[in-house]
Parts: C-alpha cells; sequence; structure tokens
C-alpha cells in the first residue's frame, strides 16, 4: 500500500499537492459509487428454495485447515493482523477462533476492525491528476476473511450450485451478441434487497443475521504510505477484498437470465445475451430482451453502464442496430467477457502467436526453457540473439528479487517466535477473562431471574387490588384513597349562628356548606323543575350529568321574575331542601324586561342563597352573587362578531351619554374629551327609541356603529347596565375603558379584564386622552384579541353563561372544573401484538388538584378558558437537571450517555432530554385503499419510541376479512369513524395513551431517522406543531386577504398535518372547543383540515409551527393521485383561509425563517465520532 501520488485535481480543477487532502478527495470520490436504499418500499422476490439453511456450530477442524491454507504474502488489513502469524499460530487459535466466528454468528455481531477497509488508490490509465483514473484496491481483515470464508462453504454446500447456464453457438447462421456491462457492479448492491434475495434462497435465521451485521455499519479509508484519510461509512455493495464477496454479488444478479427470451451468460459484472439473427422476428425479439434488463435494474438498483457493446458474427449479418435506454449500442471487435480481439481467432504469423505466448511466460515470472527454445528454433535466425539476451535479463532479474525475499523472510521468521509466545500470552488471558466473564453472566443471570420473580409477585398483588370494588365515599365516614385519609369537608357554621346570620355578610366561608362537596365526590347538583318551562331549562339540562335525589352538593332552582314578590318567596320556601337557610342553593333569576326587576331582587327573602341576577342591584354581594347580561344573548350570529382588524378604528374614544341619575358624571366626561377631533359623543336623545327607565340599550343599530368605529369606549361601572353596555363593548370589538371599582366586572375573581379593558379610577378621567394615546399597537391588538376571547368564550350565548356561572361556582369552592373527556369508540379490529417488555410506556401526565393553585387562573385567561379541565396540556416545565440522576428521578429519564453526553452512537441509544421518557403514538387517517395502507404500516416496523398505531377507518364498511395485517412490533387498532371525515384526524380518542401524537396519512412517505428527529424536535416544543412540508400564507394585493401558498419560500407558516406531531391537548380543544362552523366547513370540502390545526396552535400559542428535514412534499410512489392534484384543491383552501379568518376575527399564523436540524448536522467531528442523524 505504499503507493504514492504526488497532485491530483481537487474539485474545483485546481491541482494540490497537499498529501491530506489528496487521500480526503480519493476517499470522497470512492464513496460516491455507493448506493444510498431507502427503508420503504423495498421489492419482493420470487422465492427459490422450499427449505432453509441451518447454521451448526464452527467446528475447530474447518478453522485449522483455514489457516493452514492462508497465503501468506496478501497484505493484512486494518486490524494490523497479518496471514503469516495466523498460520504459524493455528494451533494454538483455531480452537478460540472457531468460539469466536460461532459467537459472532449466533449473536449477529462483528468487531469494527472486520467490517473497516484499508484502500490503496490503483492508477488505471489516462492522465495522473484526474480522480476518475483511480480504482480502489481495499484490504480487510485476515480474521473476517477466515470466518467468511466458513460462511461462504456453509451457502455452497446448501445451494450447490449458483453458476448461470452456458451456452455455445456453434451453428453457421448469423449471430449478434450483446455485452450488458454493470456500473459499479460489486460497490452498487443494496444490501436490503441483498438480503431479501438471500432470504428467498432459503438462507435465514442466524446467519442472514449474521450477514446483515457483515454487511452493515461498513467503512472505509484511503491509505497511502503514512498518510490516512478519515473514514466513510460504506452504504452498499459487497465488500471488496472479501471472501464471500463473489457469491453475494452472484446470487443477488442470479434472477437476471430469467428477463430473456434468448441465449444469456453471467460473467464477472457483465451479461452477454446473444441470438440468432436469420429473420426480422429475431432481430425484434433481441430488441425485446434489451428493453427487460431495464426494469430488473430499476428493481434492483443495479445499474448498466452508458456504454454496452454490440458484436455482429456470420457472413450474412444484417448488421441491425440495437438500443438501450433509447440510446444505440456501440459496435466493437473485442469480445469483453474474454478480453480477447475478434481478429485473433484468425492468425496468420507464427511469430506474433509465440510473441504473445513469450509476454505471458515472463510476466508471471516462469521458467519454461523447452518451450523458449522451441520459440527460438522457429523464429528467424535474426531475432535469436534479441531474444535470448532478453530473457538471460529477466533470469538475472528474478533471482535478484528472490534473494531479496529471502533474506526479507529470514528477518520476519526471527521476530516470529517473539510474537508466538506473546501471542501465546495474551490468548491465555483471554481464556482466563472468557472464564470469568461466563461467571459473571450466570450470577447476573441468577439475579435476573429472581427479579423477574419479585416483579410477577408484585404484579399479582396489583392486579388483585384493583380488582376491589372501591367503598362509596359517604358524608359522615372517613375513607381512605391510597394510603391518604381523606376526611368530610367541615361545615362553615362552626364559629357562627346559622339561623341569624345577616346575609349582607355573607361569603363561602359563612354561608355555604362545604361538607356537602367533598373533592373525592362527584360534583352533583340538583335541578329543581321550574315553574315555567323555558329554553334556558333544557340547555342546563345538557349541560351537566344531574342527580335524581336531593342530597347533592348544590340546588338550582330556576325563577320567573314576571311573577310576584308574594308568588316568588312563596317557591322558595316551598323547596323541599330549603331548610331555614338557604344554604347551598342558586337562585338564577330570569330576566324578561321587567321595569321592578331590581325592586323586587331586593324584597326576595333568600337568606343564605346565591342570586344570578341580569342587572347590578344594591343587594349584590360581590364574589358571592353573579350579575350576567341581560340582552338577548341567542340573536346574533357568530360571524357577525367585529373583526379584530383593523387596529386602528375611526375613533380612539366614543362615550354614549344616557338619561339617569349619574348625568353629573357624564357630564363632566363630556367636559374633558369633547374637544378632541378624533372623539365622538352620541346622547340618548338623538337616538328615536323609547328608553326603558331612562335607559335606551346599546343594541341600536346608531350605537352599535358608534361601536364598531371605536377604539375604545367609555363605561361607568355605578350603571345599573354597566354589564349590558360592556356585553356590547366586547361584540363589537371596541376595548372598554371602566370608571369606577372593578370588582363588580363579571366573574372578576378568575378573569383578568386588564388584559381586555382600561381600569381606572373616576378621579384619573383628566388624563384618560393622554393615558389613551400612550397604547402601543402591540397593546391594542392583544386587548382586542383577549376581548373577543372572554365574550366568545364566556358571553356569546345563554349556554355559556350558565356554565360560566357554574365553573366559577365551582372554582371558589375549590371544585376542578368539568374534566374533558376522551371519545370513546367502537374498536372492531384489535392486531393482537403488544409491546415487548423492553418498550417503557409514556408517563402519563395526569393534573391533579395541584391545578387549581397553579393553573386555575392562567386557564381562565387563555384560550379555550377555564370551563374545562384538561388531563394533558403541553405547558409542563420540566424538574431541575439534578432530578434526573436521583432515584425517583432515574425511573422516568433517560439521559445520554448516562448524563455524560455524548455523539451519535450514544445519542440513539438514549431519548435525552429534560422531559421524561414517553413515546408517540400514530394516528393513521384511511379509506379503502388496503395495499397502500399496509405498505403504510410496514413502513413503521421497527421504528423508535413508537407506542401504537391507531388507524380511523373512514370507509362506512368495515376491512374485509382476508387483509393480512403486518406485524411491526406494536399494536395496531383500527377503530370504526362515524363517518367519513378529515375531522377525524384530531378527535382524542380514549385509546391515545401518549401525549404526542404523529398524524400520518396513509400515503406519505418518511424514512424512521425523519420521524425520530421531529419527535425529539416536538419533545422541546410540545406546544407547537412540528412537521416536514412547510407552506405559507400570501397576501393577495387585490382582494386585501391571504391565500395559501405552497410554492418553495424562504419563510412558512403552515405544515401539512399528513405527517406531523402535535400534543393530544389540541386534540381537545378542536374537537369540542373551537368554532363548530369551522369542522362543518372542512366535512364540506373535504379539505383544510390541517389550515384548520394551523390556525387553532398559532392562535393558542400566537408561534409559528416548526419545520423539520429539506421536504417539501411527501412522496409515495406509486400511490394515487392526491387531493391536492384538483384543480379546485387552492381554490377551496383560498376560502378556508378567508371563513377561517372571519371565524377568528384576524389571522393568527404567524411567520418564521428557519428549520430545525439535529445539533451535529454539518458538523466536522474529530475521527471516530459520528453524527446525531447521517441523513437528516
Amino acid at each position: 500500500m505504499n503507493i504514492s501520488i504526488k497532485a491530483l485535481h481537487n474539485e474545483n480543477g485546481i491541482v494540490t499537492n497537499d498529501p491530506n487532502q489528496i487521500v480526503s478527495l480519493l476517499n470522497n470520490k470512492f464513496q460516491d459509487v455507493f448506493v444510498l436504499e431507502n427503508d420503504f418500499n423495498l421489492p419482493t422476490f420470487v422465492s427459490r428454495i422450499n427449505k432453509n439453511l441451518n447454521f451448526d456450530i464452527i467446528s475447530y477442524k474447518d478453522i485449522l485447515n483455514k489457516l493452514e491454507s492462508l497465503n501468506t504474502e496478501k497484505s493484512c488489513g486494518s486490524d494490523l493482523i497479518k496471514p503469516l502469524i495466523l498460520k504459524n499460530c493455528a494451533y494454538g487459535i483455531a480452537l478460540s477462533l472457531a468460539h469466536m466466528f460461532t459467537t459472532s454468528i449466533v449473536l449477529s455481531e462483528l468487531p469494527v476492525q472486520w467490517k473497516s477497509a484499508n484502500i490503496s488508490p490503483q492508477f488505471k490509465k489516462g492522465s495522473k491528476l484526474s480522480l476518475m483514473n483511480y480504482r480502489p484496491i481495499s484490504f480487510t481483515s485476515v480474521p473476517c476473511k477466515i470466518l467468511e470464508g466458513v460462511v461462504q462453504d456453509l451457502i455452497m454446500n446448501f445451494l450447490n450450485t449458483l453458476d448461470a447456464i452456458s451456452f455455445y453457438l456453434s451453428q453457421n447462421i448469423p449471430v449478434d451478441v450483446i455485452y450488458l456491462d454493470f456500473a459499479k457492479a460489486f460497490d452498487s448492491v443494496p444490501h436490503k434487497r441483498l438480503l431479501i434475495k438471500l432470504k428467498c434462497y432459503g438462507i435465514s435465521g442466524t446467519l442472514l443475521k449474521w450477514i446483515k451485521a457483515f454487511l452493515k455499519n461498513r467503512r472505509q479509508r484511503v491509505v497511502m504510505g503514512d498518510i490516512v484519510s478519515s473514514w466513510k461509512d460504506i452504504f452498499s455493495g459487497v465488500p471488496q477484498d472479501s471472501v464471500i464477496n463473489p457469491l453475494l454479488f452472484i446470487i443477488y444478479i442470479n434472477d437476471l437470465p430469467e428477463n430473456f427470451v434468448n441465449i444469456s451468460k453471467m460473467y464477472a459484472d457483465n451479461v452477454k445475451v446473444l441470438s440468432r439473427v436469420d429473420c426480422e422476428a429475431d432481430v425484434n425479439l433481441l430488441q425485446n430482451d434489451l428493453d427487460k434488463p431495464v426494469n430488473w435494474s430499476n428493481k434492483c438498483l443495479l445499474k448498466f453502464n452508458f456504454e454496452n457493446y454490440l458484436m455482429y458474427f456470420g457472413k450474412n449479418n444484417p448488421k441491425r442496430t440495437y438500443f438501450m435506454q433509447n440510446m444505440p449500442l456501440s459496435i466493437t471487435d473485442t469480445e469483453k467477457n474474454l478480453g480477447v480481439n475478434k481478429k485473433t481467432m484468425f492468425l496468420t504469423s507464427w511469430f506474433s502467436f509465440f510473441r504473445f505466448v513469450l509476454m505471458v511466460v515472463v510476466v508471471l515470472g516462469l521458467v519454461v526453457p523447452f518451450f523458449i527454445q522451441l520459440v527460438l528454433l522457429i523464429q528467424p535466425t535474426e531475432l535469436k540473439d534479441d531474444l535470448v539476451s532478453d530473457f538471460r535479463s529477466i533470469q538475472y532479474i528474478n533471482l535478484y528479487e528472490k534473494q531479496k525475499e529471502i533474506h526479507s523472510m529470514k528477518l520476519q521468521l526471527k521476530e516470529l517466535d517473539n510474537i508466538k509466545l506473546k501471542t501465546l500470552n495474551y490468548l491465555r488471558l483471554l481464556d482466563e477473562n472468557r472464564v470469568s466473564l461466563i461467571e459473571q453472566v450466570s450470577l447476573l443471570v441468577n439475579h435476573k431471574d429472581m427479579l423477574e420473580k419479585e416483579v410477577k409477585k408484585l404484579t399479582n398483588q396489583l392486579s388483585s387490588r384493583s380488582k376491589k370494588e372501591p367503598e362509596s365515599i359517604k358524608m359522615s365516614e372517613q375513607v381512605m384513597t391510597k394510603t391518604i385519609y381523606v376526611g368530610v369537608p367541615l361545615n362553615s357554621y362552626i364559629d357562627s349562628d346559622k339561623h341569624h346570620m345577616n346575609r349582607s355578610n355573607c361569603n363561602l366561608d359563612k354561608c355555604f356548606d362545604f361538607s356537602k362537596c367533598s373533592y373525592v365526590d362527584k360534583f352533583s347538583i340538583y335541578l329543581y323543575e321550574p315553574r315555567y318551562k323555558e329554553p334556558l331549562y333544557k340547555h342546563f339540562i345538557s349541560l351537566i350529568d344531574l342527580v335524581k335525589d336531593n342530597n347533592s352538593c348544590i340546588y338550582l332552582v330556576f325563577l320567573n321574575m314576571n311573577d310576584s314578590v308574594k308568588s316568588l318567596n312563596a317557591q322558595i320556601e316551598a323547596l323541599s331542601t330549603w331548610k331555614s337557610t338557604g344554604a347551598n342553593h342558586i337562585l338564577y333569576l330570569q330576566h324578561f324586561k321587567n321595569e321592578n326587576y331590581c325592586n323586587k331582587v331586593d324584597k326576595l327573602n333568600v337568606k343564605q342563597s346565591v342570586k344570578v341576577m341580569s342587572f347590578s342591584c344594591d343587594s349584590a354581594i360581590n364574589y358571592f352573587d353573579f350579575v350576567i347580561p341581560s340582552v338577548d344573548l341567542n340573536s346574533l350570529s357568530q360571524v357577525a362578531f367585529s373583526n379584530l382588524m383593523p387596529l386602528n378604528r375611526k375613533f380612539i374614544l366614543s362615550f354614549y351619554k344616557q338619561s339617569y341619575k349619574n348625568n353629573k358624571i357624564q357630564d363632566l366626561i363630556v367636559d374633558q374629551i369633547k374637544h378632541e377631533s378624533d372623539v365622538v359623543i352620541i346622547n340618548s336623545s338623538q337616538i328615536s327609541k323609547t328608553c326603558l327607565h331612562n335607559y335606551c340599550s346599546f343594541d341600536n343599530p346608531s350605537v352599535m356603529q358608534l361601536l364598531k368605529d371605536s377604539q375604545f369606549t367609555i363605561l361607568l361601572h355605578s350603571n345599573r347596565y354597566f354589564v349590558d353596555e360592556l356585553w356590547y363593548s366586547l361584540y363589537n370589538g371596541a376595548i372598554p375603558v371602566v370608571l369606577g371599582n372593578k370588582d363588580f366586572l363579571p366573574f372578576s375573581d378568575v378573569l383578568d379584564w386588564k388584559k381586555a379593558a382600561v381600569l381606572l379610577p373616576v378621579q384619573r378621567l383628566t388624563e384618560l386622552i393622554f393615558i389613551l394615546r400612550t397604547f402601543h399597537v402591540d397593546d391594542i391588538s392583544a386587548m382586542k384579541a383577549h376581548g373577543r376571547f372572554l365574550f366568545e368564550t364566556y358571553f356569546s350565548d345563554h349556554y355559556k353563561v350558565l356554565r360560566t356561572v357554574l365553573e366559577v361556582f365551582k372554582h371558589r369552592i375549590g371544585v376542578l372544573p368539568t374534566p374533558e373527556k376522551d371519545f370513546q369508540v367502537k374498536q372492531f379490529l384489535h392486531i393482537a401484538k403488544q409491546p415487548d417488555d423492553t418498550v417503557i410506556n409514556s408517563v402519563n401526565f395526569l393534573k391533579n388538584f395541584s391545578f387549581l393553585s397553579r393553573s386555575s387562573y392562567k386557564s381562565w385567561n387563555s384560550y379555550p378558558g377555564g370551563l374545562t379541565f384538561f388531563p394533558v396540556t403541553p405547558w409542563s416545565n420540566p424538574p431541575p437537571s439534578l432530578y434526573q440522576f436521583s432515584k425517583e428521578g432515574r425511573e422516568h429519564f433517560m439521559p445520554i450517555a448516562d448524563g455524560k453526553g455524548g455523539d451519535g452512537v450514544s445519542f440513539s441509544r438514549s431519548l435525552g432530554g429534560d422531559m421524561p421518557f414517553e413515546m408517540f403514538t400514530v394516528v393513521m387517517l384511511t379509506y379503502d385503499r388496503y395495499s397502500i395502507l399496509m405498505e403504510a404500516l410496514q413502513r413503521l416496523s421497527g421504528m423508535k419510541y413508537l407506542h401504537k398505531v391507531v388507524v380511523v377507518w373512514n370507509h362506512p364498511s368495515d376491512p374485509t376479512d382476508d387483509i393480512v395485517w403486518p406485524d411491526i412490533g406494536v399494536r395496531v387498532e383500527v377503530i370504526r369513524a362515524s363517518g367519513n371525515s378529515l375531522n377525524n384526524r384530531f378527535i382524542p380518542y380514549s385509546n391515545i395513551e401518549t401525549e404526542a401524537i404523529l398524524s400520518v396519512d396513509d400515503d406519505i412517505y418518511l424514512r424512521h431517522d425523519e420521524i425520530e428527529l421531529a419527535f425529539r424536535v416536538w419533545r422541546e416544543n410540545r406546544n407547537r406543531l412540528v412537521g416536514f412540508p412547510g407552506r405559507h400564507h400570501s397576501y393577495n394585493a387585490t382582494k386585501d386577504s391571504f391565500d395559501y401558498n405552497s410554492e418553495h419560500s424562504c419563510e412558512l407558516s403552515l405544515v401539512l398535518t399528513g405527517g406531523a406531531f402535535f400534543h393530544k391537548y389540541y386534540s381537545y380543544v378542536y374537537t369540542n372547543h373551537m368554532a363548530s362552523s369551522i369542522r362543518e366547513m372542512v366535512d364540506q370540502y373535504m379539505n383544510c383540515e390541517d389550515i384548520a390545526m394551523n390556525f387553532l396552535v398559532a392562535h393558542i400559542t400566537q408561534k409559528p409551527p416548526i419545520k423539520v428535514t429539506s421536504r417539501w412534499t411527501f412522496k409515495c410512489p406509486g400511490c394515487p393521485a392526491a387531493l391536492s392534484a384538483d384543480e379546485s384543491h387552492y381554490f377551496e383552501r383560498n376560502s378556508c383561509m378567508t371563513y377561517f379568518e372571519q371565524v377568528f376575527g384576524y389571522n393568527p399564523l404567524k411567520r418564521t425563517q428557519y428549520r430545525a436540524d439535529s445539533i451535529l448536522f454539518k458538523t466536522r467531528l474529530p475521527s471516530g465520532l459520528t453524527k446525531c442523524f447521517q441523513y437528516v
């Protein structure tokens, strides 16, 4: 390998003399020939043999024979173990090698050095400065070659013969011969396809696994004297300088002749096809044969050279032109497989023949005196002297070389005795270590058995406990939950006189009986049937689970304020659960435009009950009673809500002056703002409408338009109709400016009104205009958005107002909100494959009562609101890093290299990160494309961190019984959708047990490493969408709106959910909280569900999605045309963008200009280190 190359052209055509750069250039060039094979859509091949090859223990005698037959002149590999040493130590090491080789095959593992090759560049022809004129000569490990020889013998004995049929053409008729030459034949064999073909020939089980390990993770480097390049991975090919190389290649191409009708013959790296051509039909048949290897080549990823050759034989040969891949074949006189010129078959000169023989003899270094003398006798006299002189010179040169070799051998033999002694001592130590390791393994096995028994025992105990029926919790009993004793809550009347409590002093601590509402009991409501059947009552019945008896936490009573005070008090006293105090009762005092409403409310004998009122009456107790809007909430359409845009409106401030007792304050407001040009004031007298008790409702068109044109609007808390005015302000997108006590704002104990309104004392009135002009556009946008959120979530209809009253009351008494429920589905098919014992289930992040103290206020003031309680959220904060290495933390975390970090090897073995170990669930939407679905499932086989696959079957009919579902190593659960809807991919199914969900279509094409990278990125961005192809919303100046755009762009704002990770939390929000009109539009178009999810996540997070990998499309070879190919596809998506913007009130999509890649991506690493991901 002492090859010396002084200079080479680099990639830019510049000559370089740097030896390190030269070996690097050569190594890169030699690596370019490899074929990068994906894991999906692997072809199937016909099985050739009905029986399988069984592996047995490798015998000592076989290894000894191999060692004794070693050629000691061969070079060693990167492990530096020379064949001379192995041959001389054959009897001492044969037994150990036999044991080592057997273990290697059984475990399907090989040392790294056995799969590493030193490459020596060999000059071919042409310019020595060109990289293309060098070919690699590979030197691999000699011990591995011995093992390869053993494997080759096993396979050859099993298959008997793999030679292609040889044909002989002897008829005296025209013959055309075509030579097909493989391009980089031995380097291009794809490993996965080779393994499939080996299996077709009966080579399976342990031996096939060993061959797979033998081919996997191979590497090479270029060695030029003392200069060594870095290691390069070998992606494909059968290893050069390998014993088993020719056999594997022959097996791989052995089915090629089956594609030809005519006679064919295979050689090392080419194929000869020949045919008689005495008629036109023969010519056409031969041309047809040339089209077939193209299909075989594409299937097997083994390409033919562009230079294929044609030879004509016979006097009457028509000499037709043949084509391959639309290229005419070149005509040649040289028969490529033999290396003999066709014309040499007709030699006319004896001198030329014997001159040729003499050259062969000289090159081979053979001494054949008799043959040479015969040549000399035949040759002309004038040539004899020259030949004799040449031959003697050659003899002297050979003699000198032989003497030189003998001297070198003597020096090596002197060293062998020492090497042999050292080797024997080393082998003795290895044997002692082997015995010690066997003892340790035995101890570990015993310990493992003991632990398994303990686990089984604990599992049985846990199972027996779970089968016991839990006892119901009773009012006067103490019960035990797990190991914590839970008592009945104390009564609020311990330190008070419950019979003489003054209601004006009431609060929940004094006037509510907590003993009826336990944490561990289900929150119960007893509903009294109202005297009049009202729609609101029906709404409430559908709202919650009601109890049939009167032993409840609270009692809800609907009262119609059109009745007299006497009648209302009589109805209250007649309640069976009222007793003497009315505690735990909620009186819903319905308003029907009664002018004496507050007078009646103040005269009611409500005692210690909670009132829900339509106006802020004097008897209302803050943080105890409820004041709700009195307007007809159900008369307004959702899409009629005012849009957030434009942010800057016609007037900065408006004020609606009304005629009631607060005229003095109103006059003061008018005096302070009337001189501003962008302020508008309107009097109730300007509106031609009869006012109720000097109050004119905001629902007048003039007032409504005034609010739509205003940035801010002034509201007085002292106004009895303040809540209605607030409602209309939010509805029309005007930011309320509340002058007075902020405690009068509805639900102010849970709602943060400072995010949606300007709260000022009346004394700041003189500074009001200055304060409002300091608000930045960002503040205005955020306040409008939050005001719209509060309105839509808690005030937009009677149903939501009623729910809000109930949930706020539960919050006040310390009870969790109504939990979100998983969607229970009919699982009509289970693939009964459970994860093996090595799979660790994700930690179940179920929230508990800490939610009330830590997250409740935030939940009430962020979308989708505090009316429900989510079992999982993406907002979890990781514990300190040191916790991972505590006794408790080690059970849930998998730090890389036990916290030390590391390169790609350590990285691939651990999930790492700051979040506990978890897995993900694939949710795959499908219809009736069986073959595509099966291929999609098969591509998931062996996927790391995959918990299960949930197939959502959208077709109205069940899948047929003859489907053969693939075994992919995890459970595949098929669920029947209620209808064919793209919304089904985002339903929170009960059998999804992980927080991470990978939504995929059945026709997408993603590699395992791409999915793993996306999963790891999502774990660090749990509240974001993480996907592959990116899209963006582009501004259309003509329409003054946004269009959906799929063109390549340096910015993106959406990712396609046909292949994207998202948190299960968003499934609950999409299905249960997002406006139903959006889901209806998705069903109408059978399109846009991905846009809807991108809108939703961006609306919640105010952040863009995250793109991983360079993919811009999903490719599925052989799949039918996607929906996106339809001409109407983009029209529908543009319509969706416009409509979704109306529903959300704005376009929440955010742009981003970067994508996420692994840390060591494109990093130049030191030798011996690997990247986190090699190809992404």
